[in-house]
């Protein structure tokens, strides 16, 4: 990816533009493609996360293990600045 623009003016909305050199940026211009799919498939594992320690007939230790996995997902998010309840 070359550039970032942006811009703001008095009343408008900011806006952003990104701009990528194809085929070399192919892999950058992907991920940026992609960000709102990925960004759901981590809302939706958190999700069924919740439900099954919520609503899951767990033992004590499947309980434990859930709770767990779901804190790491939640430390990963932050530690890369995403918010999974944004």
């Amino acid at each position: 990816m070359d550039q970032v623009d942006s811009e703001q003016n008095v009343g408008d909305d900011m806006k952003a533009i990104l701009s990528f050199n194809l085929p070399k940026d192919k892999e950058d211009y992907e991920l940026c493609m992609n960000g709102p799919n990925y960004f759901c498939t981590i809302s939706e594992f958190d999700n069924e996360l919740r439900d099954k320690l919520k609503h899951g007939d767990l033992k004590e230790e499947e309980y434990k293990i859930y709770d767990k996995i779901r804190t790491r997902l939640w430390a990963i998010a932050e530690e890369n600045k995403i918010d999974i309840w944004r």
